[in-house]
């Protein structure tokens, strides 16, 4: 069933979701050009005139599903003078992009034996380091100020976030968009009240 224009969203978006679909469940190889832009209800040569070659578009699609630390909402913290609920800001981000994440974590995993395409495999962790040297920062100020206790910032933080990655896969809702907002919040709650009291002075 192809995507009608009427149902919101643009031409490349069509495009993007298609082919997210079709790579996910086909693979790279027997998912061709025609197909996707069939599946998104545009013209292929529309495909190419956005998107250049189906490569460019796997590359744009993957990366457009890895987050990034610029993707993380820090509004609201409080520079540790409520560390919980800084610790909560942090990690309900975080847990939410790991699984928004999982689809190219997933189509990655596929395409490296598939297509060999190590670059993608490897993107996803530079972009999660990129996430772990924000916290890690953000960290090291409140240490730095006498607000928290002196621990190795770096070890908690890869801790945080290889815990992150493994819960992703149990929260996340299959193949479906969308997570379990309260097993969500419920594992924020924990975590954060307990890295505050191992953090407390």
């Amino acid at each position: 069933m192809t995507k009608a224009h009427g149902e919101g969203g643009s031409t490349k978006e069509w495009i993007q979701e298609a082919a997210v679909e079709l790579f996910s469940r086909k693979g790279y190889t027997r998912t061709t050009t025609a197909a996707i832009a069939r599946r998104a209800g545009v013209n292929e040569l529309t495909l190419f005139r956005i998107f250049g070659s189906k490569m460019a578009l796997l590359h744009d699609v993957y990366f457009q599903l890895t987050p990034v630390a610029d993707h993380v909402d820090v509004t609201g913290l409080t520079q540790g003078k409520k560390l919980e609920k800084d610790l909560a800001i942090f990690f309900r981000n975080y847990m939410v992009l790991h699984i928004k994440h999982m689809p190219a974590y997933r189509l990655s995993l596929q395409l490296q034996e598939e297509i060999c395409n190590r670059e993608l495999y490897y993107a996803s962790f530079a972009n999660i380091q990129g996430m772990i040297a924000q916290f890690v920062e953000y960290l090291t100020r409140l240490g730095d100020a006498g607000k928290i206790a002196r621990l190795d910032y770096q070890a908690l933080a890869e801790y945080m976030f290889s815990l992150f990655l493994v819960k992703a896969f149990e929260f996340s809702l299959g193949e479906a968009p969308g997570y379990d907002e309260k097993q969500v919040n419920r594992f924020v709650k924990a975590y954060a009240r307990d890295m505050a009291r191992a953090l407390s002075i």
